[in-house]
């Protein structure tokens, strides 16, 4: 059986690996200063005003992180800052124009606050619960940053550069650079568990339920495969295309060091067990939540929140 403790935890890494990137590109000649006439601009319409062809594509990249304090808030940002230099590096940015400014405090944003502590209010009529007098949504603090880098440019036409600094943008927001790429492991993270794909589980939930010789008899159900969490961030990472800044809290609980099901019992009984590997489930699980994350993003409607 699957740990709850575990289960959130995927999420939440998922979660981390989904921040949508906001960078701005414009491309120009090196030394020009941002936005001066001097530094011809490639829009994305595909319109182009250049006078000498540029040879450098500046991107900013928006950083933002939450806490409860300014102080967790200034430590978010800083993982993510060098989370996305270790990035840019390998997007093969040129790191001696790589630039990181000043964070800034966010002005709290006070109508987002209130729907909030309505929305709390809500839930907890619904749920037949008195709303304390004078209820407040627990007080979050932002902190911004943004970095700014180049890339060198090489093209015959104005055509090419267009295509070239695209792709650099593309690559760029595909690493989702500016999300809070930060993961918080309990333990060392070498404590081990079993994950089992929910198509495996409700197959053998199904099949338990339809046989007699199991009628108010205890049997496991789930997977023998083992996996650290440690491999599981780094599986995690490799699906997601980012790198996460992992923190240990050796203080924070970690449950057994190791759990997986013996499949023995069910096996015997049912001639099954549960077969999807761990990537593939991961794979399918993470493009489903980025799916959502997406449409939600957009507008759309997503699976509803029951309460």
């Amino acid at each position: 059986m699957m740990d709850r403790t575990f289960a959130v935890a995927v999420v939440q890494v998922f979660i981390a690996a989904l921040g949508a990137a906001a960078a701005q590109a414009q491309v120009g000649l090196p030394g020009a200063p941002e936005g001066s006439p001097s530094g011809p601009t490639v829009t994305g319409s595909g319109m182009v005003a250049i006078e000498q062809p540029p040879v450098a594509l500046r991107m900013h990249v928006e950083l933002s992180a939450k806490g409860a304090t300014l102080a967790e808030a200034l430590e978010k940002i800083k993982q993510q800052r060098e989370a996305a230099m270790l990035q840019l590096q390998a997007l093969k940015a040129d790191m001696k124009t790589v630039k990181a400014g000043n964070p800034g405090l966010a002005t709290a944003d006070s109508e987002q606050k209130r729907r909030m502590e309505m929305m709390i209010a809500e839930r907890m009529r619904s749920r037949g619960q008195r709303v304390p007098p004078g209820l407040k949504a627990p007080r979050t603090v932002t902190v911004s940053m943004t970095l700014k880098a180049e890339w060198p440019l090489a093209a015959a036409s104005p055509e090419e550069l267009l295509v070239a600094a695209d792709a650099i943008r593309q690559r760029v927001n595909e690493a989702k650079l500016a999300g809070d790429n930060v993961v918080e492991v309990w333990g060392d993270g070498e404590q081990t568990r079993s994950f089992c794909y929910i198509d495996d589980c409700l197959l053998g939930i199904d099949a338990i339920m339809h046989c007699e010789r199991l009628i108010a008899t205890p049997i496991n159900l789930g997977s023998s495969e083992l996996v650290s969490i440690n491999d599981l961030v780094t599986m995690v990472e490799e699906i997601a295309g980012v790198t996460l800044h992992r923190t240990y809290d050796l203080d924070a609980p970690k449950g057994v060091a190791g759990r997986n099901s013996d499949n023995t019992f069910i096996r015997s009984v049912l001639g099954w067990e549960p077969s999807t590997p761990l990537r593939t489930g991961m794979e399918r699980t993470y493009a489903w939540i980025e799916q959502q994350y997406r449409d939600r993003k957009a507008g759309k409607r997503v699976v509803e929140e029951r309460w």
